[in-house]
Parts: C-alpha cells; sequence; structure tokens
C-alpha cells in the first residue's frame, strides 16, 4: 500500500472550505482532515456533509475528523448537563463519520494542565462512546494532550478494536515524559497521526524542521511502531513569515515528502550481503 500523504483541513488560513482543499490537492496532498469546530462555516452552518462531498469531488482521502475540542473537559464534570453535552457532541462526530465512511473520529479527552480530577462518571461516559464507537464500526482516536495520565488510565480500561491513538508530535514534545514514552506504551492502538513542529514553550503547530523536534527520530519511532497510515500534517504558518496559501502548501508537502522518504528508509533498512 502506497502511504498517503495529508494535511489538516483547518491550516490557518482564512477561506472557504472548497477552496483550501482545492488548495490542498493542487499541491500534492491525496488525503486531509476535517474539523468538527463551529469555526467552519459548514458547521456553524449545519452542513457539515458539504466538507465531505468537496474532498471526494477531490478524490482527497478523508483520513479522520477532529471533533470539536473546546469542551473536552466537560468529561470529568461533576454536572450531569455538562458531560451529556460533550456526550452528545462526540456521538454526533461518530454518527457522522459512519454516515460518510470515514474511518476515524479524532477526540481529546482532557484540556489545561489542570483539568477536572478523573473520575468514574467520566469513565462511565467514555466507555459509552466505546460502545457507541462498536456500534457504528467508526475508531475512537483519542489524541495525547497535556495530561497522559488521562489517557493511560482510558487505554487501561478499556478493550476494543475500535478504540486506538492519534498521536500527536508537538504534544508529544512539549508535555510527554519522556518523548516517544506513549508510543512505546501504546503503540499497538496506533490509529492516525498529527504531525507538527514547535520551539518548545508552546503548541506552534510548525512545518517539520521549522522548530526543535527530532524528525528522524520521530520516523523511527513510527516505523517501530510499523505505522501504516497516512503521514498528516496538523501545521499552521509562522506569524513571524507572510507567506500565500500556495507558498505554505508546496513547503508543507515538500517537506511531507521528506518525511515519507525517511520513514520509508527506516521501514526497508538494505538488507546486509552474508560474508
Amino acid at each position: 500500500m502506497t502511504q498517503r500523504l495529508g494535511i489538516f483541513a483547518w491550516y490557518g488560513y482564512q477561506a472557504p472550505i472548497e477552496e483550501r482543499l482545492k488548495a490542498i490537492a493542487e499541491a500534492g496532498f491525496d488525503a486531509t482532515c476535517l474539523w468538527l469546530g463551529e469555526e467552519e462555516e459548514t458547521v456553524r452552518a449545519g452542513k457539515p456533509g458539504v466538507m465531505v462531498e468537496a474532498a471526494r469531488k477531490l478524490d482527497l482521502y478523508i483520513d479522520n475528523v477532529h471533533a470539536e475540542l473546546n469542551n473536552c473537559n466537560y468529561i470529568w464534570s461533576e454536572k450531569a448537563d455538562e458531560r451529556r453535552y460533550i456526550s452528545k457532541e462526540y456521538k454526533k462526530g461518530l454518527h457522522f463519520c459512519a454516515e460518510h465512511d470515514i474511518p476515524a473520529l479524532v477526540v481529546h479527552i482532557c484540556s489545561s494542565s489542570t483539568p477536572p480530577r478523573m473520575n468514574q462518571n467520566g469513565l462511565d461516559l467514555i466507555g459509552d462512546l466505546v460502545e457507541e464507537a462498536n456500534k457504528q464500526e467508526v475508531m475512537l482516536a483519542i489524541e495525547n494532550t497535556r495530561r497522559q495520565e488521562y489517557l493511560d488510565q482510558v487505554f487501561s480500561t478499556f478493550n476494543s478494536k475500535y478504540l486506538g491513538l492519534c498521536y500527536d508530535s508537538g504534544h508529544d514534545f512539549l508535555w510527554g515524559i519522556p518523548d516517544f514514552e506513549i508510543l512505546k506504551k501504546w503503540g499497538k492502538l496506533l490509529t492516525t497521526v498529527h504531525l507538527a513542529d514547535n520551539a518548545g514553550q508552546q503548541d506552534d503547530h510548525w512545518i517539520p524542521w521549522e522548530g526543535k523536534l527530532d524528525w528522524p527520530e520521530v520516523m523511527n519511532t513510527l516505523s517501530r511502531e510499523k505505522y501504516e497510515g497516512t503521514l498528516l500534517l496538523e501545521v499552521y504558518p509562522k506569524t513571524s513569515e507572510v507567506k500565500t496559501q500556495p507558498a505554505f502548501l508546496s513547503q508543507a508537502y515538500s517537506t511531507a515528502l521528506k518525511l515519507k522518504e525517511i520513514f520509508a528508509r527506516l521501514s526497508n533498512p538494505p538488507v546486509k550481503n552474508s560474508p
């Protein structure tokens, strides 16, 4: 299988989704990830299916859909109405993926350094989401964020072929202790990736090699986990640099090709001849 190269459709330029997807395809990418946050005009208008239609007209593979994340801490809320809200949003995302034959929904299960404490209500909610993912036959891919112990608890509690890991390289560099530990521990659940760079201070979402991540080591770790999915960038332009949309996407695609070459070389090392 030829490994796809993708980029998140919400990549930092204000333009209609159709225009952004067209630019993604013209840059050379063959995959994308869609965003169900209200920042997307089609989502705000109650017509998220427009994004799917636009992507498929361009033969872009939709690797996953990212659920809204602003209220993910509601999972652990003591208020039942807040838990019901986030459960409804995530289930809506699972149904959307099932309806449009999209393999995975990416979710966050906590945000900030001080989310509400883990509790049984939250675990029960996630268990219900896992059951819904099984029913819809859609991967519920949980992304690593600031507090890995929340993800550890969920993966230790639930076992399902429809529960997986979305590995975010930028988050791991900022908050993984140590780096790559999450892949060594949960790589067997790896479903998709969000690849981005940063300077080690905040989640910059820069194109690889614009920050401080060790990209050969990132690719080496993914190759050891035998990852076969899309190499998907979740990147925005540096605010200090003004690039046109085509120039930004061209740079992103060239970098994705470089990552793919490194990954292929690591995954298929040359066979040494016997003496």
